[in-house]
């Protein structure tokens, strides 16, 4: 009987420490096993984003196509020698008299010579006259003053069609009165505006680069 035991606890000294190795063993294999799984799950996550990203980038794609296809009817649309312009274009110009001009006949332009504001490029200081370099919807406004008492009476013409007129009529020597006028109309391109002198020739405008009394301005609405 003692011979057996001792046989026995021989054994199991010699089996005891494999055994412990084999379930470290089953237990690594079992931490492998999980972040494998781990990462097969995360994996597959990344496989699902990149097919979204996908579905997404070839949705832009076709609204892109879309639109360069729109802006490309519109631009044929306008036809030959015309310019596609954005919503946003911006037309607006103010100019002033600076030096008291006299003897200016009827019909003719007031020398609204010093430009404040030209964007667009439509006012020309040396005609004195505003070329429209887009069609749409236009404010315009000018004022006027002289000296002496005697009447003076200046309209806003586009291609010499009386628009609108102010008057400056002082009745005593050195009053101060202004004239002026504002007008919202169509113009359409090329068209030219201005201001020109209606009642009576031979005047002396009172404005100068200190006292700027005569000025003329316009801006686009809506084109």
């Amino acid at each position: 009987m003692d011979r057996y035991l001792f046989i026995i606890s021989g054994w199991l000294a010699f089996a005891a420490p494999r055994l412990c190795l084999c379930n470290s063993s089953d237990s690594t294999c079992s931490k492998r096993l999980d972040e494998l799984e781990k990462k097969i799950d995360s994996y597959s996550t990344l496989q699902e984003e990149v097919i979204t990203l996908k579905e997404h980038v070839k949705k832009l794609e076709k609204r892109h196509l879309k639109e360069h296809s729109r802006i490309a009817s519109d631009v044929l649309s306008l036809g030959p020698g015309k310019r596609y312009l954005e919503p946003t274009t911006t037309v607006a110009f103010s100019a002033f008299v600076d030096n008291n001009p006299s003897a200016i006949g009827l019909e003719q332009p007031v020398p609204f010579n010093r430009i404040l504001t030209n964007v667009g490029g439509g006012y020309n200081q040396h005609t004195h006259a505003f070329t429209c370099p887009v069609t749409g919807l236009y404010m315009f406004t000018f004022t006027i003053s002289h000296f002496y008492v005697t009447e003076f009476i200046a309209k806003l013409v586009v291609d010499n069609q009386n628009i609108v007129d102010a008057i400056s009529q002082p009745s005593i020597p050195l009053e101060e009165i202004q004239g002026m006028n504002t007008a919202i109309i169509q113009v359409n391109k090329g068209q030219s505006v201005w201001v020109a002198v209606y009642y009576h020739s031979g005047i002396t405008i009172r404005s100068d680069n200190t006292y700027r009394f005569a000025t003329f301005s316009g801006f686009l609405i809506q084109a």
